[in-house]
């Protein structure tokens, strides 16, 4: 990296946190505005009074509109509420307890983007990773400024997907991406079905690179026992509280979201309904993800030469992943909420694809160029902005 990419990679760096702090410190109260932020709150106030996962405040129901209702949780995962329950604690039910573990979190999403990759791939592809993620809009609005739990899910999937390409040389961090990938089971309702599948397609992707033996490997059968023991005990506490006794009760009751269940009910059911949906949100799902990389499109030629690597090929992989479960869910919500197909909310369920391209532009110590990656900053930081004015208090109050 030359010293005039270095200094401004540490001016994005400085300006991505400004951008994530500022507004919040300003609006404190903006999380308890939306109806997430607001939900994800009432359940930590009910942790800390022993009352468990669930929701007792009318406000916050009526907030909410269908998406809850007085009783135990069964839509909002509890990664968010876990994070802010023991500053309550601390602090009491104050601003400072709502909005310092917001910030940390914030922080800590752009702190994990460059440890991650500085471990990886050395401390220059560390400083340009932070940066980017920090200039991050999705990081910034949603999940720090209205309080949503978009920071916690890319702390989560970085530190797994890091653990996987760790794993590609030394098994034992098999079981540290078990343990991330149940973190991130439990961050948010929607990364449930994405962290059961995704196991799925890099158990297959193992298998092809390391043939039967990967069967036998010890160490992935205990990541598998670490994932499946924060499943099975989110999913039995999900049975015990909302299971029917009956066959089709059994389906819907064990997941992470009865909303998100019924969701995806009714949008398979309307097989016509789900294509105009999916059809018409992926030109706002390309554009909201890639357009921040156009500047930098010539630094993944020798990744698409290179597509047959181990390393390469499963960061293709989590890209693709994320990237269809997400177009999937923003398709499956739009059947049953008919926002508008532009409207740019879905954008969040595909950022997490951001940290595979980032590491397929830095990995190798390739060269970086000066230009590209400022005109990619200032891209970044504009969307930041635009997305201030673009959403308008009616997009704030969306549901995952």
């Amino acid at each position: 990296m030359t010293r005039g990419l270095r200094w401004i990679a540490i001016t994005a760096f400085a300006l991505g946190l400004a951008v994530r702090t500022v507004p919040l410190v300003l609006k404190p109260d903006a999380p308890l505005t939306t109806c997430d932020g607001r939900a994800y709150h009432t359940l930590a106030l009910n942790l800390v009074a022993g009352n468990g996962l669930t929701y007792d405040d009318p406000v916050t129901v009526a907030q909410c509109g269908t998406h809850l209702t007085l009783g135990p949780s069964h839509h909002y995962a509890p990664g968010r509420a876990f994070v802010e329950a023991p500053f309550i604690a601390l602090l009491g039910n104050t601003t400072l307890a709502l909005v310092l573990p917001l910030l940390l979190l914030s922080w800590g999403a752009v702190f994990v983007a460059w440890w991650t990759t500085r471990d990886l791939y050395g401390g220059d592809a560390g400083l340009l990773a932070a940066a980017a993620v920090s200039l991050e809009w999705t990081g910034a609005l949603f999940g720090t400024w209205v309080g949503y739990a978009e920071n916690l899910v890319i702390i989560t999937f970085t530190l797994t997907l890091w653990a996987i390409v760790r794993a590609l040389k030394d098994d034992r961090f098999l079981v540290l991406a078990g343990l991330f990938a149940g973190a991130g089971y439990l961050s948010k309702a929607s990364l449930g079905w994405f962290f059961l599948i995704a196991g799925l397609g890099g158990f297959v992707w193992r298998l092809l690179y390391r043939g039967i033996g990967v069967l036998k490997n010890r160490w992935y059968w205990a990541a598998i026992a670490v994932f499946g023991l924060i499943f099975a005990v989110w999913g039995l506490r999900n049975l015990s509280l909302f299971w029917d006794g009956t066959a089709s009760g059994l389906l819907d009751s064990w997941q992470t979201s009865d909303v998100q269940a019924q969701f995806v009910a009714a949008a398979l059911g309307q097989p016509s309904e789900l294509a105009l949906g999916l059809a018409g949100k992926l030109p706002i799902l390309v554009i909201g993800l890639a357009l921040g990389f156009l500047p930098l499109l010539g630094g993944f030629r020798q990744s698409l030469r290179e597509w047959k690597r181990e390393d390469v090929s499963g960061l293709w992989l989590a890209i693709g992943l994320v990237f269809v479960l997400g177009w999937f869910f923003a398709g499956v919500f739009w059947v049953s909420e008919r926002t508008n197909l532009l409207w740019a909310d879905a954008i969040r369920y595909v950022m997490p694809a951001q940290i595979p391209l980032l590491w397929l532009l830095l990995r190798d110590g390739q060269p970086q160029r000066r230009l590209p990656w400022a005109l990619s900053f200032v891209i970044m930081l504009a969307m930041t902005f635009a997305s201030i004015s673009l959403m308008d208090s009616g997009a704030l109050l969306a549901r995952n």
